[in-house]
């Protein structure tokens, strides 16, 4: 039974035609022996479709795409199926109908994977062009500040250098100093920061916290299926 690929991985366009097969097969068998001896052709069907929608959906396909295909396959069955007349018998009328229904149910399958997984990758886009803007944002005002710190610092050794300055305005310039330091130290942490994380000191506002923004995510932006399927419900109904 072929392994779902993970994200990853590359799945070529033979392999999704082997999985479009096992469909086929399993659309076949499903309608021509509906009972427990489909079962495994079935599941297998199942899986197949699952990992279809995810694979158009992780190559910027529509949902447009993944029906298109599986009118594909429907004209497919046609083909193999004896044409319906009118003088059909109610049993060739019911594995037509088997037959429709069958690859419906696959279908919905598909989409629903599809869906699912263009959703997380949505997330992800979302998530990493956050993360993008805040790295970008921290190199920005991380020079912008140093710049403007090593001038200040310098402005304020040429005061305190000369002798005409009194205690007042040497206190002043220590205040200054010790403000200067803490700048420093919080753009040190901006610096450091990696993610688009935020907290809420009030209602209604927003700021970056810097000391979560430093640390590394605990897990990737876009998981394996096979993780996401381990974190939760939510996979397709197989």
């Amino acid at each position: 039974m072929p392994r779902e690929p993970t994200t990853g991985s590359s799945v070529t366009e033979g392999a999704l035609r082997r999985a479009l097969d096992s469909v086929l097969l399993g659309v076949l068998v499903g309608a021509a022996m509906p009972d427990i001896t489909s079962a495994e052709s079935l599941a297998e069907a199942c899986q197949q479709s699952t990992i279809i929608g995810r694979q158009y959906a992780a190559r910027g396909r529509s949902a447009t795409a993944v029906v298109r295909v599986y009118q594909q396959l429907l004209e497919r069955i046609q083909q193999l199926v004896p044409p319906l007349t009118g003088l059909q018998t109610e049993e060739v009328l019911l594995w037509h109908e088997r037959l429709r229904r069958g690859l419906d149910d696959l279908l919905l399958i598909a989409l629903v994977a599809f869906e699912r997984e263009r959703r997380v990758r949505s997330i992800a886009d979302r998530l990493r062009a956050q993360d993008q803007a805040v790295q970008h944002m921290a190199a920005t005002v991380r020079d912008t500040l140093h710049q403007s710190l090593t001038l200040l610092y310098g402005y304020v050794e040429l005061l305190a250098a000369r002798p005409e300055i009194g205690p007042e305005v040497r206190e002043l310039l220590e205040e200054v100093v010790h403000a200067s330091n803490r700048i420093t130290a919080d753009a040190h942490r901006l610096a450091a920061a990696r993610r688009y994380v935020t907290r809420s000191p009030s209602p209604g506002a927003a700021q970056l916290d810097l000391d979560l923004a430093a640390q590394p995510r605990s897990e990737p932006l876009l998981a394996p299926p096979e993780e996401r399927r381990r974190a939760g419900p939510g996979g397709p109904p197989c």
